[in-house]
């Protein structure tokens, strides 16, 4: 084997995870779009895309080369044909566990504690350009929601609604929120999740109301773009609520 090749072999590997990187960046600076993105991650009928079945390839292979570099002794390019072996694995791994995510829940992005008088946005509806989810609540995801959500709901605690407020804000702040609203005399607190990743962005509002037992906090967070959030919404809604809660037993 001429001496080059080797070399060769273990570099090329690593270019799947650098065009997959590429193609993320491109993402998030707007210079591609959602579906160019997941067309390569996503084949036909939700199968894997060529992106991805090439990582999967190039982490096998890196790893098997180890394996041979090891046999014949060229211990220089075993450190490179391991790392890129995890990199390109770690890539994949990703992407195939949301997708499996995406299979057990149901094709919907705006999730509400109150489906009947879901809070609205404001500060972050100006954000939506033409062609994102509409800030307005979709009406039509509601049955999905309580189908599939049945544990979302408002958030009623025997506290002062200024107390309450407090709680969720310090919640909203702990879970990296980039907080536009803060507004105690509405009850009113707004801003936008960046997932890490993708960067991804959904936004959420938080609104407390007093009652006669207490006040009752009111979430809703939802995805500016896509038609599924993987649950995302859901799961960002239950983390609040466990933050509030906690703050507030404290």
């Amino acid at each position: 084997m001429p001496r080059f090749l080797l070399p060769a072999l273990v570099f090329a590997g690593a270019l799947p995870a650098l065009i997959y990187g590429g193609l993320t960046l491109g993402f998030r600076a707007g210079a591609i779009d959602l579906g160019t993105l997941f067309g390569t991650l996503v084949g036909a009928n939700r199968s894997l895309g060529w992106l991805l079945i090439a990582l999967l390839v190039a982490a096998a292979a890196e790893l098997l080369l180890a394996v041979f570099i090891l046999i014949k002794g060229r211990r220089g390019l075993m450190g490179p044909a391991i790392a890129f072996g995890i990199i390109s694995l770690t890539m994949a791994l990703g992407p195939i566990q949301m997708f499996k995510t995406a299979q057990d829940v149901p094709p919907i992005h705006d999730i509400t504690t109150d489906v009947s008088d879901p809070p609205v946005f404001v500060s972050t509806a100006p954000m939506r350009k033409e062609g994102m989810n509409p800030a307005e609540y979709d009406t039509e995801q509601t049955a999905q929601q309580l189908e599939a959500y049945p544990d979302i709901v408002p958030i009623e605690v025997a506290v002062d609604a200024d107390v309450a407020f407090d709680a969720s804000l310090k919640a909203a702040r702990a879970i990296g929120l980039e907080l536009l609203t803060k507004d105690k005399s509405r009850g009113l607190i707004e801003g936008t999740a960046t997932t890490r990743w993708f960067g991804f962005k959904d936004d959420v509002v938080i609104r407390v109301r007093p009652t006669d037992e207490g006040s009752v906090i009111d979430i809703r967070s939802k995805s500016r773009i896509g038609r599924s959030d993987i649950g995302a919404n859901a799961d960002r809604i239950r983390e609040l609520r466990r933050l509030i809660l906690d703050e507030l037993a404290e």
